[in-house]
């Protein structure tokens, strides 16, 4: 996502409606993997009827994934701060050169003087006061602090701290900068939301092999009878090859 689609109401929601769109034939896609899996786990398991190991495994692989997977999805939809479980640490691992490689670029010297400014620009110095303090001690804690939502926000309270090239939003390369930043940023989003994803899944795939493992093979009556007769079958034509040996003659 750019920051050109997150600044259109119209562009943003045909993206989000594209994501979770993408988001749902995933899921699609995953359950429907996993049922074939699970089937022919509980066939090579317990033999029997096909129907029988597709109707068992459909019934333990849509409940937990449907539970499970679509209370993370609700969850992140509606709390996206949840994403910064990982994409705090894993995100910004991804990100971390290029971020750092942005703000050298984009941040004057740390050694700034509030001696020539401006009241407005002094005022603004104090809400950027913070922001120093965190960008020169460890950039990690600016970037996890910025998220797509309050992005335009702590843009431009760090104006103050842009060098003069890079004070005008109009100019090509200051918007470079810009667009170049938030991408980092909503990568690092997206880092954290797919990381969710993974690990869930991967809880997932573990609790429902364990209930395949775990379970008892069941049969119906007919498939029942039919393994019943197949072993009769067996059994007298063991009884035949024994009688038949036993009248065999040898002569000398």
């Amino acid at each position: 996502m750019t920051f050109a689609i997150f600044n259109d109401d119209k562009s943003l929601t045909d993206m989000k409606r594209f994501e979770h769109y993408s988001l749902a034939g995933y899921f699609a896609l995953v359950i429907i993997s996993q049922i074939s899996l699970n089937v022919m786990a509980m066939y090579f398991k317990c033999g029997g009827d096909f129907v029988d190991s597709l109707t068992n495994a459909t019934s333990l692989t849509i409940l937990p994934w449907s539970l499970i997977f679509g209370v993370v999805i609700i969850t992140i939809m509606m709390f996206p701060g949840f994403k910064s479980a990982f994409s705090d640490v894993i995100g910004y691992f991804y990100i971390s050169s290029k971020s750092n490689e942005v703000l050298n670029t984009l941040l004057v010297d740390k050694n700034i003087r509030m001696d020539n400014l401006q009241p407005s620009d002094k005022d603004k110095m104090r809400d950027a006061a913070d922001l120093v303090m965190k960008i020169y001690g460890n950039t990690s804690i600016l970037i996890n602090q910025m998220v797509p939502s309050n992005f335009v926000q702590l843009w431009d309270q760090m104006r103050i701290l842009r060098k003069p090239e890079y004070q005008d939003d109009n100019n090509s390369t200051t918007a470079g900068l810009k667009e170049k930043l938030f991408g980092l940023v909503v990568t690092r989003e997206n880092v954290g939301e797919a990381m969710w994803y993974i690990y869930t899944g991967f809880l997932i795939i573990s609790l429902v092999k364990m209930n395949i493992e775990t379970r008892g093979c069941s049969s119906n009556i007919d498939v029942m009878e039919s393994k019943y007769k197949q072993f009769l079958s067996t059994e007298n034509d063991k009884i035949k090859e024994k009688e038949l040996s036993s009248k065999v003659v040898y002569k000398e």
